[in-house]
């Protein structure tokens, strides 16, 4: 009987083990293994099907129709004509709009938050009779989650 739980990587993994251990869970039925920690990379386009909640073309859009909007008005009266106006306006407005709101979103961005402590999945070979002992063990050293697997049902 294999009995799989997931803890944060800290002290309380080692207590856990050593207490195993202590049991008379022996080392090689014992398997620790660290979940490689990835960062989510924001996206500067979000799609339907992919989105972090972080949308960084709203403002610009916004701005840059805004920009675009009083470009044409007072490209009536300025040399070059509304068009040239316009467009350098949504240039002009889009450009502002990005940067500010690059520099303004930067520290919250789920990229830079506090780094999460990294998971560790420990996998523990027992007997049926241990796995009830096994199992308050790792409760009692705070394991995030807990799950038990006949030998039957898929590792050998």
């Amino acid at each position: 009987m294999y009995i799989i739980a997931t803890f944060e990587h800290s002290a309380y993994l080692e207590l856990a083990i050593s207490d195993l251990e202590i049991r008379g869970v022996a080392n090689p039925q014992i398997l620790a293994v660290p979940l490689a920690q990835q960062r989510p990379q924001m996206n500067i386009l979000d799609t339907i099907h992919r989105a972090d909640g972080v949308s960084v073309l709203d403002g610009t859009c916004i701005a840059a129709s805004l920009a675009t909007t009083l470009g044409v008005v007072y490209g009536y009266v300025l040399p070059g004509g509304p068009l040239l106006w316009g467009l350098a306006g949504m240039i002009i407005g889009g450009s502002l709009a990005l940067v500010i709101d690059y520099f303004l979103t930067r520290r919250d961005r789920p990229t830079k938050g506090p780094p999460r402590s990294a998971e560790v999945v420990l996998i523990v070979k027992c007997d049926p009779g241990q796995a009830q002992q096994v199992e308050d063990i790792l409760h009692s050293h705070l394991a995030l989650g807990l799950a038990r697997v006949e030998e039957e049902q898929g590792f050998q």
